[in-house]
């Protein structure tokens, strides 16, 4: 529910020898950002970084991916264009963030309905959406990156305020990286660097390991407590 075109990609792969890889695609600050002159904000504009999805999964797709990508785009373009049922969890996140929704043109075309959130249940219909995907699915990442979409997205992030612009979006890349890992209890456990905040889970792993987990019985008041004191730790 979270892996919209807009956002960023994490992503481990191991292959059948028993390497493993992963995938770094997050995004990135564009090139006119100037974090001394421009206000911290939660949400605007101004603070619209360049999508690293499309680039992350379109990496893992030719490098190890065996059908092309405009099969393997089809059934997300064939539920964008006649649509979906909301569920249950995804009406509830919608909710939660109705007020910044709303606070925006553009999440409010195409996020709500009659200026409110969709319910769970009600079918939810992305036309333009199903339109995007067409397009990346046909032209790859750089019809994302240099074409079309790219113009659109400089053109309007302009007109808005935002720092995004055709120059940062053609120069993006994703790239494969070294995962880290540790080993809990007789299991080797990966994750990616920093970026990402892999690193804490497995100290986290770690410092509890030298505890008997088991015995506190899951979900106990211990149980919480001391991984709770550990994630404080690790973070």
């Amino acid at each position: 529910s979270m892996s919209g075109l807009g956002g960023r990609l994490q992503a481990i792969v191991r292959l059948p020898n028993g390497e493993v890889h992963g995938v770094d695609a997050t995004t990135e600050a564009p090139i006119n950002y100037d974090t001394a002159t421009t206000p911290i904000v939660k949400f605007g504009y101004e603070v619209i970084g360049i999508p690293g999805v499309v680039a992350g999964l379109c990496k893992l797709l030719e490098d190890h991916g065996t059908l092309p990508l405009e099969m393997v785009m089809q059934p997300a373009i064939k539920y964008a264009k006649k649509g979906f049922p909301i569920l249950k969890g995804e009406a509830s996140r919608h909710l939660s963030a109705s007020k910044q929704l709303k606070d925006f043109a553009g999440s409010r075309q195409y996020f709500m309905k009659n200026g409110r959130t969709y319910q769970a249940g009600e079918k939810w219909v992305q036309k333009d959406l199903a339109n995007t995907l067409g397009l990346i699915a046909k032209g790859g990442r750089d019809a994302f990156y240099k074409g079309e979409i790219a113009k659109t997205i400089a053109s309007f992030m302009a007109e808005q305020g935002g720092f995004l612009s055709e120059e940062d979006l053609a120069a993006h890349h994703s790239e494969w990286v070294m995962p880290v890992s540790c080993n809990y209890r007789g299991y080797d456990v990966w994750e990616l660097p920093p970026n990402g905040q892999g690193v804490a889970a497995l100290q986290i792993l770690n410092i509890m390991e030298g505890y008997d987990v088991k015995s506190m019985g899951f979900g106990s008041p211990e149980y919480v407590h001391y991984f709770t004191e550990a994630k404080k730790l690790a973070f």
